[in-house]
């Protein structure tokens, strides 16, 4: 599909900004069946103590709330510094062995996790996707997620979530 950047992409808001230290945020299950890729971005704000163990895992699944298996990853960006000025941030690649512990060092910064469709283990059916972020224990820890689907087959207004 040829066109504007919003006719072939899709922003999915998966929880908003608040406190998730007692609860977790449930996150909806997206199919990529027919998209090409899909990025995660959760916006950290306050993250107290060294670590405020929230772990970030993603799961795949062959159908919305199949049984789900680990997808994993080795990478994902973080983003933060901006400034007034445009540029004025830093975007560092950093590795992971499919799972992040989001830190107190996380405040204030961008959290970036891609998948393509290939990622997922699509020769056994899998074509769904969804994000995973632990309970933060006793520590404040304020976030949101969103998402957003890239190269859709049918456009914006087909249908990717459950």
């Amino acid at each position: 599909m040829q066109g504007r950047p919003s006719q072939n992409s899709k922003m999915i808001f998966i929880a908003g900004a608040k406190d998730y230290q007692s609860a977790a945020p449930t996150a909806d299950w997206i199919c990529m069946k027919n998209a090409e890729r899909i990025r995660y971005v959760v916006n950290v704000g306050v993250a107290n103590a060294s670590t405020v163990s929230a772990a970030i895992t993603f799961t795949q699944a062959t159908s919305d709330g199949g049984t789900p298996a680990a997808l994993a990853f080795t990478k994902f960006w973080k983003i933060s510094g901006g400034s007034t000025v445009l540029g004025g941030e830093t975007c560092t690649e950093t590795t992971a062995a499919s799972t992040y512990t989001i830190l107190t060092g996380d405040a204030q910064s961008l959290l970036v996790f891609e998948f393509k469709a290939s990622d997922l283990n699509r020769t056994s059916g899998y074509d769904w996707i969804t994000i995973n972020v632990a309970t933060a224990s006793a520590h404040a820890l304020l976030y949101s997620i969103t998402a957003e689907v890239f190269g859709l087959k049918y456009g914006p207004s087909g249908t990717y979530l459950t």
